[in-house]
């Protein structure tokens, strides 16, 4: 899914983003545990969003529904509670910045 820096710009490219607020970001958390679980992908290297970080939200299918934050720590007070951090590894693209899962 997560390709390298041109496979993060091409998944923005392919679908339209929809900023959603932490209490929608929890409520799409909630539903997902029901079934699958999810991600949150944290990155810096979205163009659309400058300045921004952004943190996408996937199940087993990337999703469109995504958080912008200005600082990390803003991120983290957005994201679901329940999730875990993973620790990025020298795989991952340049622009990830933390992997979250539930």
């Amino acid at each position: 899914m997560l390709a390298g820096r041109q496979g993060c710009g091409a998944l923005t490219d392919a679908m339209l983003d929809q900023i959603v607020t932490p209490e929608i970001a929890r409520q799409l958390h909630e539903e997902a545990l029901r079934t699958r679980g999810m991600a949150v992908i944290v990155t810096d290297d979205w163009v659309a969003y400058p300045g921004k970080l952004m943190a996408r939200l996937a199940t087993m299918e990337t999703m469109p529904y995504i958080l912008l934050a200005d600082t990390l720590d803003e991120m983290r007070a957005a994201l679901p509670p329940g999730m875990y951090r993973s620790d990025r590894t020298p795989a991952d693209p340049v622009g990830l910045l933390e992997l979250w899962s539930s």
